[in-house]
């Protein structure tokens, strides 16, 4: 997890960043930090994740934080709760985005312990000087001065007086950026992607979540998929996750959406979709693939019309731009169908799978011919 005073700034800054979002800056900072206040295990329930797992560090890294879990049991209503969701999401981004997955893929978890402790050693005495933040800002004072006081005797207990001789994993120049970035992040519109669940006849589309690891490299991982698309290949482990925890939103100029496509009947994933929206209002890029054992059934169209109704209904995109591969005529006649036209544009992309360039056929969807 990210230090206190880590947290604490991200907060004083989203309060600079965001003027009139929050009404009362006491309730914000209690919230930011109350997740922490509690012993390891209670941390399991304050931060809505599973911490069960001890031999994959990643996956135990990855699992620590719940968000979808959190706003299933709390609305946004207070300053308290947006608190408590900016805390919850900088430890998701800093466990899933800001720490290496090579890093964490190739130590012990005793190892990332010793390692992660000095470096919030180091961090916090940066943080609290460069952004003058102290614990004082919040009410609960005493309970982190408890808390660090009991943190500081379990270090003691392990490593003597000198505490853990760890190795800095992340620089200050990269905790400084962590902080401006997740500082700016618009509270309400994350909370809105992460709940988003879109409704089809036979599927509900909703975010990547770790859990879904495996579908997604059964599914990217065959050649007949792949073929078609630009994403690597082989498919790894370490792509899937990198797709998954890429899927919220970071960027303020293009807003990027990732959806699972899960059948509703048995909540098997068998797809996906992407959307990239840039700063004219354009879904510019970003599409369907579908599992190639459920090819042929109408599940792509089924989600190709989802995206399109999700794009103008929802995000009010302009228009819709997308494309197919030169000779993938199933691709075509489904956005066919839906209320594509070809523009005659033709470019050329390369093709991990075939392992050289192909020309894609781009395409355009408009709403007044959207086939709903």
């Amino acid at each position: 997890m990210a230090n206190l005073y880590t947290h604490l700034a991200i907060a004083k800054k989203y309060i600079e960043k965001h003027p009139g979002k929050i009404e009362n800056a006491q309730s914000f900072y209690d919230g930011n930090v109350m997740p922490d206040l509690v012993d390891e295990k209670g941390k399991e329930s304050t931060h809505y994740g599973n911490r069960d797992e001890r031999k994959d560090l990643l996956k135990r890294m990855r699992n620590k934080v719940g968000l979808f879990e959190f706003l299933q049991n709390n609305k946004l209503d207070t300053d308290l709760n947006r608190g408590r969701f900016l805390h919850l999401y900088t430890d998701w981004e800093y466990y899933n985005n800001l720490l290496a997955a090579d890093y964490l893929s190739t130590v012990c978890l005793e190892q990332f312990q010793i390692d992660h402790i000095y470096t919030c050693i180091v961090h916090s005495k940066h943080v609290r000087d460069k952004y003058s933040v102290t614990y004082c800002i919040s009410s609960f004072e005493k309970e982190i001065n408890d808390a660090i006081a009991r943190w500081r005797r379990m270090d003691i207990e392990r490593w003597g007086d000198a505490g853990p001789q760890g190795k800095l994993i992340l620089s200050l120049e990269q905790i400084e950026d962590f902080i401006e970035r997740i500082s700016s992040v618009n509270l309400d519109e994350l909370a809105q992607i992460i709940k988003t669940r879109i409704q089809t006849p036979r599927l509900v589309l909703r975010p990547w979540t770790l859990s879904d690891t495996d579908a997604l490299i059964e599914g990217l991982n065959d050649f007949e998929v792949a073929k078609n698309m630009t994403v690597p290949f082989p498919y790894t482990r370490e792509h899937a996750i990198e797709h998954i925890t890429k899927g919220l939103p970071g960027d303020k100029s293009t807003k990027k959406f990732h959806f699972a496509a899960e059948l509703k009947d048995t909540c098997k994933v068998i797809g996906g979709m992407s959307i990239s929206v840039n700063e004219d209002n354009i879904a510019e890029s970003g599409g369907i693939w579908v599992n190639q054992k459920y090819h042929g059934r109408g599940f792509g169209t089924e989600i190709w019309r989802a995206r399109a109704k999700y794009c103008f209904d929802v995000l009010g995109v302009e228009y819709l731009e997308n494309g197919f591969f030169e000779g993938n005529q199933v691709s075509w006649r489904m956005q066919e169908k839906i209320g594509y036209k070809q523009t005659g544009e033709r470019v050329e992309r390369f093709c991990p799978a075939i392992n050289e360039n192909v020309v894609e056929i781009k395409t355009k969807l408009l709403k007044k011919d959207f086939v709903v």
